[in-house]
């Protein structure tokens, strides 16, 4: 009996772990998204228009350098979230646990998505 409850404590703590990741790359998406959504919103308009630039200054070459650092880091924590996720799947294979590959293979799938969403939500800033 007391074999089936470690399992089941096991498999639960998969389970908050996996949310947690979940939750933390959900947060970083959205502080990325609001913090490049601020500073669109203040470093350009249109020639004349309210957050137009000033006569004879340069165009957002510092607002794209600054989005493109911020989703460089973005991607580094996305990275270490799919590199544990990976870390986990083999470590599960190895003690022939399925739920724990399954998770770890999902920490990783959902880490790639998150990566490649950086490459096309950059884009869109």
């Amino acid at each position: 009996m007391k074999k089936y409850a470690s399992s089941i404590e096991s498999a639960l703590r998969a389970k908050r772990r996996m949310k947690t990741r979940a939750a933390v790359l959900t947060t970083i998406m959205m502080i990325a998204a609001m913090l490049c959504n601020s500073i669109v919103a203040f470093a350009e308009g249109e020639a004349g228009g309210e957050n137009a630039a000033p006569a004879g200054v340069g165009g957002t070459g510092t607002k794209s350098t600054m989005v493109g650092i911020i989703f460089w880091i973005v991607r580094g924590i996305i990275a270490v979230i799919g590199v544990s996720g990976l870390l986990k799947a083999v470590q599960a294979q190895n003690d022939e646990d399925p739920r724990g590959r399954n998770a770890g293979l999902t920490t990783l799938a959902v880490a790639g998505f998150g990566f490649a969403a950086t490459f096309a939500i950059e884009k869109l800033v």
